[in-house]
């Protein structure tokens, strides 16, 4: 694992490059916290992201059909009509009644924290 300074300036260097390469960015004034959403439900999130997610406000691309989940999708407050969880959400929703699938659904979504999102071509994550 990368010392935090190192850590720092490998999330740097993305973020630079992503500005480099026509990428929407947004940065904090100040460090961000790790949202509720994040530190609630899962463990062992990679702290490469977690330094990303105190750093950018946004990152995406300019036709936002692909973007990085930053702080705001997590607390609610982005204006992206994707919300960070949508593919969860459209998962239980086929599931319909099913709870078993529902629980399935759930477990996997607990082990998997989507960090990017795209919308271009299909939906992936």
């Amino acid at each position: 694992m990368p010392l935090p300074d190192e850590m720092d300036s490998t999330v740097e260097t993305f973020i630079n490059w992503a500005e480099g390469n026509q990428w929407m960015v947004r940065r904090h004034r100040d460090e961000a916290g790790i949202p509720a959403a994040i530190s609630s439900r899962y463990r062992n999130v990679p702290e490469e992201y977690l330094c990303f997610l105190r750093k950018a406000a946004f990152l995406g691309t300019s036709d936002e059909t692909e973007w990085f989940n930053c702080a705001s999708d997590f607390e609610g407050t982005s204006k992206l009509a994707f919300r960070w969880d949508e593919f969860e959400r459209i998962s239980l929703q086929a599931a319909d009644a099913d709870d078993v699938w529902q629980s399935t659904i759930r477990q996997f979504w607990d082990r998997n924290l989507p960090v990017f999102m795209s919308v271009k071509n299909d939906y992936a994550y």
